[in-house]
């Protein structure tokens, strides 16, 4: 197992390896177009028990299927006294099951969003003095409604909704810094139909409620919100939440790369996702589904607390250093004294120096500090983008092939989790990724001295995780190439594992580890640049 360094590592061994996030990620659910008018009558429930047994079947099912924050996107009924039901209802199952299970059911959210149905019973009242009334039922019940407003969820679940008033009052520096922490900002409304030429007020979408000039107005004013904020949340994990879809309410009908786009009112069920344009408007339940279930997707739950800067050096407080770190979701211990720090941000990357009273400038990984030979900041700035490249072209290659192992490794029910070298199968068992030559190991441990090697990956996993070996038979029985496959003779999964006390490996992966942060773009490594702008790994 012993292996040669491919970096040099001098502090001690820490006695956890946390690991580091390579991205941490939202499941959002969502559904839209209940309708639970029509499904009341469709069912041909004759009393108020009845349509509760309806109305309450739908949430379980939600409530069975939903995550933290669910969507719900419009016409959820046409009656205001069978929302108000659905939506009491709601939150007293959701409390409940809270109560009962807290450490396996999160607490849940719900952001709503009115459809043209909701507008149906209040002929004679503003859309504005609409909106409140149903504000007013979700609000009693801990619910957000978003009416041209933009909903924001900070650190520690610190969430709200900063309403369409202050958002056109405000410029966008001032709404910038409001979200500097925020992890996930959701711009919510109606919408309205008043590009839509073919299906419209005219057509009796709002009943007697609105007609076609008030809808158009309807559509410019979220519109022009949408319009004034794209700039602002686009450095932001954002979706764009609306009933109706965005070429009812926006002149441009594309889609932007750095937005989620959540609608619903027109019962095609549309769907999108190639990675960079994602739209999801596939789960309207419409009139004849009978069986409504809830769809989710993921949105990255990180935010870049430097996001406003312009590249450059900076001098930064330590809180700030932490807070920045935070929106990463790296956790770290950072109780030392400090002198100064700058922040060096170049090209999307991000490296932190410290400068001691002495001048000595040393670069930061976390919580740990190491020394550099070159005392003066703007060489590492000037010299970033070459560092970054140097390190990131073997890295790519090594991490590529680690990702195929895990991925192999999930396949079969382990964790496949990956930090620095290392990727566990479970907790107590793991595999090692040698960087030098790409060999495998696999073993047992139950700390950082006490180790069991295996020969291979089967035989450890025959050994300690009998039902992940009996899926790895049957996944190899259908994949030609493996990394997890034997290469030897089949006589090799019954060697007996040998024992293994050294810790080299936690050297190496350590280093390894601080190279891995260039994927949430911060360099907390350096290395000496040859002429040939490659790296040269430190000699002591």
């Amino acid at each position: 197992m012993a292996t040669s360094l491919l970096l040099q590592a001098s502090r001690r061994i820490a006695p956890v390896d946390n690991g580091i996030h390579w991205g941490s990620q939202n499941r959002i659910s969502y559904i839209s177009d209940l309708h639970l008018m029509r499904r009341i009558i469709n069912a041909g429930c004759i009393s108020k028990k009845d349509a509760i047994y309806i109305i309450q079947k739908i949430i379980d099912d939600i409530l069975r299927e939903s995550n933290k924050l669910t969507l719900i996107g419009g016409d959820v009924s046409s009656d205001f006294s069978v929302f108000e039901m659905f939506v009491r209802r709601l939150r007293k199952s959701a409390d409940s099951l809270y109560e009962r299970s807290e450490i396996f059911f999160e607490k849940r959210n719900f952001i709503f969003v009115l459809g043209n149905h909701e507008l149906w019973n209040f002929p004679g009242l503003s859309v504005k003095q609409i909106a409140e009334k149903y504000r007013a039922v979700l609000q009693e019940n801990g619910m957000y409604l978003l009416h041209n407003e933009l909903f924001y969820e900070n650190e520690s679940n610190d969430m709200g909704v900063i309403p369409y008033n202050e958002l056109i009052q405000l410029d966008n520096s001032s709404i910038s810094a409001k979200l500097r922490c925020t992890r996930l900002a959701i711009l919510g409304g109606l919408g309205f139909s008043g590009y839509n030429e073919e299906f419209n007020a005219n057509n009796g979408a709002y009943r007697a409620t609105i007609d076609r000039n008030t809808e158009i107005l309807e559509s410019k004013k979220f519109e022009q919100l949408y319009d004034k904020l794209t700039d602002v949340l686009a450095k932001k994990n954002t979706i764009i939440f609306t009933h109706t879809p965005k070429k009812d309410w926006c002149a441009d009908i594309n889609y932007h790369d750095n937005f989620v786009y959540v609608s619903g009112h027109n019962h095609r069920n549309t769907f999108f996702d190639d990675g960079v344009k994602r739209l999801y408007a596939d789960n309207q339940i419409g009139y004849r589904n009978e069986s409504p279930h809830l769809k989710n997707f993921l949105i990255n739950g990180e935010y870049d607390y430097f996001c406003n800067f312009e590249d450059g050096v900076y001098e930064i407080t330590s809180q700030e250093y932490q807070d920045f770190f935070r929106g990463k979701n790296t956790c770290m211990n950072f109780n030392r004294q400090i002198n100064t720090i700058y922040m060096l941000k170049k090209n999307g990357y991000y490296c932190f120096i410290h400068k001691a009273i002495t001048g000595s400038l040393s670069i930061m990984n976390g919580g740990a500090l190491k020394k550099l030979d070159v005392k003066n900041v703007q060489y590492y700035y000037d010299n970033m983008d070459t560092m970054v490249a140097a390190i990131k072209a073997p890295l790519e290659k090594y991490t590529t092939y680690q990702k195929r192992i895990s991925k192999e490794i999930r396949q079969i029910g382990g964790h496949g989790r990956i930090h620095g070298c290392i990727i566990d199968i479970d907790f107590y068992n793991h595999i090692y990724v040698n960087p030098v030559d790409m060999t495998i190991t696999s073993y047992w441990a139950s700390d950082i001295i006490k180790k069991l090697v295996y020969p291979n990956v089967p035989a450890l996993l025959k050994d300690k995780c009998p039902l992940l070996y009996y899926n790895y038979l049957k996944l190899i029985e259908s994949e030609k190439s493996n990394p997890l496959m034997v290469s030897g003779t089949k006589n090799e999964v019954a060697l007996l594992p040998k024992e293994y006390f050294e810790t080299d490996i936690y050297k190496v992966s350590r280093e390894i580890k601080k190279m891995q942060k260039l994927y949430s773009n911060i360099l907390t490594t350096w290395y000496e640049i040859q002429q040939d702008n490659t790296i040269l790994p430190p000699t002591k």
